[in-house]
């Protein structure tokens, strides 16, 4: 039977329209008693990181100069994703298979992007390529999300911010509605990278390592990750609200491919966090050793290139990289060379 206003009473007339009005309430707010909230935590935990310590699972500003790097850094993250392999040397989620949009603003980001992820993934079947073009209002987003949704993407990519926002990037109001409209996507488990630049000032002299527009560009935002360079290399800094930062040297390499040369952790990140480092370091340690190794096995006679070549074939990584290793980095530290040619002998170095 179905209910009525004329089958109810005053008095349950006006209990009804109550309970419908606190139901459209808790909807809009999402509420939740703590009780709850702590019965899903325990039923299904959830990762706060889509990449530990770099990437947020809920929204994260990259932020950077021109021309710096940006979009080779994303396209780098879209590889790791899609090969579930490392982002700066961390590992990504591999119970997990994702799928990116790629919603642009520039002219020509669709072949760009194209061209830089196919550097480092060659199955892109699971990244679509938006053009989402000038300022983006509500239904823009709302089409957005719908189309994310049917197509299975669970991480979406802004590059850049400043050109899809609904007004000034100075002013606080529109960098609020932006963020807005980007909750839709976070509660229905789309991780977001927001692509941003660095303002053009300088501060004593020195380029500013400042955010273009608001303030509340990082106020409004889960993750921050600001891009540098410096002396030829990549500074990565990455702090947030959600747990403490680290700063990466970062050497690009072939195609969408970098090579992390330092992690330094925040001040604050003692005790745990730094034992943590000195595993990955021991990590790291131990794999160039194998390399090495490897390379004193079933290398003999050949030159570097061939080495790099084999090592690459063995152990996967690009050639470049452990060329550049044998040069002048790590293995060039563990193994001694004499002879040219097919005369080329490799052995461990005595130190």
């Amino acid at each position: 039977m179905t209910i009525t206003d004329t089958d109810l009473a005053p008095d349950e007339e006006d209990q009804f329209a109550h309970q419908a009005e606190m139901h459209l309430i808790r909807e809009r707010f999402k509420a939740q008693t703590m009780t709850e909230v702590l019965q899903r935590m325990q039923n299904d935990p959830e990762d706060p990181w889509l990449v530990p310590g770099l990437i947020s699972a809920k929204s994260t500003f990259l932020y950077g100069p021109a021309k710096i790097g940006k979009s080779w850094l994303v396209s780098h993250l879209v590889g790791a994703l899609l090969n579930n392999g490392r982002f700066l040397d961390v590992q990504v989620p591999t119970d997990r298979r994702f799928s990116v949009a790629v919603a642009y603003t520039d002219h020509g980001g669709d072949l760009e992007y194209t061209e830089r992820i196919h550097t480092i993934a060659d199955d892109a079947s699971r990244v679509g390529l938006l053009d989402i073009g000038g300022r983006m209002h509500h239904d823009d987003w709302e089409s957005l999300l719908e189309f994310c949704l049917d197509q299975g993407h669970n991480v979406l990519v802004i590059d850049n911010a400043t050109q899809a926002l609904p007004g000034s990037m100075n002013e606080d109001h529109s960098w609020r509605v932006f963020y807005d409209e980007l909750r839709m996507f976070i509660r229905a488990g789309i991780a977001v990278v927001i692509v941003g630049h660095s303002t053009s000032k300088t501060f004593n002299g020195k380029p500013s390592d400042t955010h273009m527009g608001s303030d509340y560009a990082v106020q409004g935002v889960r993750w921050i990750m600001r891009v540098k360079k410096v002396n030829r290399r990549l500074e990565v800094k990455v702090h947030g609200n959600h747990g403490h930062g680290r700063t990466l040297k970062v050497r690009p390499g072939a195609g969408a491919r970098f090579d992390v040369e330092s992690v330094v952790l925040d001040e604050e990140a003692a005790g745990e966090k730094e034992s943590q480092v000195q595993d990955r370091d021991k990590a790291t340690f131990d794999r160039n050793a194998e390399h090495a190794q490897y390379v004193v096995d079933h290398c003999q006679g050949m030159i570097p290139a061939e080495v790099a070549q084999s090592l690459s074939d063995q152990f996967g990584g690009s050639v470049q990289t452990f060329k550049n290793s044998l040069s002048t980095r790590a293995l060039s530290k563990l193994l001694d060379r004499e002879g040219d040619g097919t005369e080329t002998r490799w052995a461990r170095t005595s130190s």
